[in-house]
């Protein structure tokens, strides 16, 4: 009997928590309605950034690609130049394909072309393509002679002192433009700072025959 009682009061408890939470519902029936579409609308917009991320990174990574391909068919083939210019005018790897046109350019001997495509790339975002054009276009400056201009930007960059570019390439560049412009004293001095502060990187290897070239014009 008492079983009976138990179970039956079990039950009855069940039955009242069902009909508890029947009516729960039905009083905020709106809200988990809203609820619960909130939470569909999220899941579609967190899909939707998602797929479109997807896309769009296919298409960069396409673009990178073409970037690549047209540096190397340079080599045999001129005319892509202009293709290659016209993907720094429309794709996020303008800076990129910039620089590689400018590289280009400077290599076969057109330097103001060079410099043209190089003043394409804005400062606003310092990393290695920024970094690898102002040394690219000290090079320039240094090879029409203007050597106050690639000192100051060799300067400039010795001053900055970033973490995405190599210092000892630099100061080495800046010890030649020195050199250049018969600074005799302070261009052994930057070949000697390079000696002391990168002992084992390649261009600091090269100082001591440069030093030496310098000391035989005192």
């Amino acid at each position: 009997m008492k079983k009976k009682l138990r179970k039956r009061i079990k039950t009855d408890e069940f039955v009242n928590l069902i009909a508890k939470l029947i009516e729960l519902v039905k009083d905020n029936l709106r809200e988990l309605i809203i609820g619960a579409a909130a939470i569909a609308f999220l899941v579609l917009v967190y899909a939707g950034i998602k797929t479109v991320q997807g896309i769009q990174s296919g298409k960069q990574s396409e673009l990178l690609g073409q970037i690549l391909i047209l540096e190397e068919e340079l080599k045999t083939d001129p005319a892509k130049l202009g293709e290659l210019e016209q993907l720094g005018s429309t794709s996020r790897y303008g800076r990129l394909a910039f620089l590689k046109a400018a590289s280009y350019n400077f290599e076969s001997g057109n330097a103001d072309r060079a410099i043209d495509a190089l003043q394409q790339i804005p400062s606003a975002r310092k990393d290695l393509i920024y970094y690898q054009s102002r040394d690219l276009l000290g090079q320039i400056y240094l090879e029409q002679k203007k050597y106050d201009d690639a000192l100051a930007i060799f300067e400039e960059l010795e001053r900055e002192n970033p973490k995405t570019y190599a210092m000892d390439i630099v100061l080495f560049r800046k010890a030649q433009v020195l050199a250049a412009r018969n600074d005799v004293d302070l261009a052994i001095e930057a070949y000697t700072r390079l000696q002391e502060d990168f002992p084992g990187s390649y261009f600091s290897s090269q100082a001591p025959k440069e030093i030496l070239k310098l000391e035989q014009k005192k």
